[in-house]
């Protein structure tokens, strides 16, 4: 089972080699869908001086989304510690290793690869000092 095998990942000699292989077994589409969610990711972190979410947090709100099974159950307390435990371990690695783990895109998505404060963002920080 390639989701239970994900959390084996830690314990190889070269744990980017090991997650990138498992990437590769997902069909195409589930490959390119998470590049582009961790390349949006990389820019939320990279701004997380404006919105608190660093690595950890994301790792903290995606693990467990990504790495649900879907025979796991609708319920949040059907995954067990452990495994909430592991996913944010798997996600945070994914986090910070992303750029290894992927081949360099085509196409950044339309997502800049540099911070940068948006007007509508500058204007919510602005109320937010009001």
């Amino acid at each position: 089972m390639l989701f239970l095998t994900l959390f084996g990942f830690v314990e190889k000699e070269n744990p980017e080699s090991a997650v990138r292989e498992l990437i590769e077994k997902l069909p195409r589409a589930n490959q390119h869908l998470l590049q582009g969610l961790f390349i949006l990711v990389d820019q939320i972190v990279a701004n997380s001086k404006y919105n608190m979410m660093g690595p950890e947090n994301m790792s903290t709100v995606l693990g467990p989304s990504l790495l649900w099974q879907e025979n796991q159950g609708r319920h949040a307390a059907d995954f067990s510690l452990d495994l909430l435990t592991r996913a944010n371990t798997l996600t945070d690695f994914m986090v910070h290793h992303h750029a290894a783990l992927f081949p360099a895109p085509a196409s950044s998505f339309g997502i800049s690869s540099s911070p940068e404060v948006t007007p509508l963002f500058k204007t919510i920080l602005s109320i937010q000092t009001l």
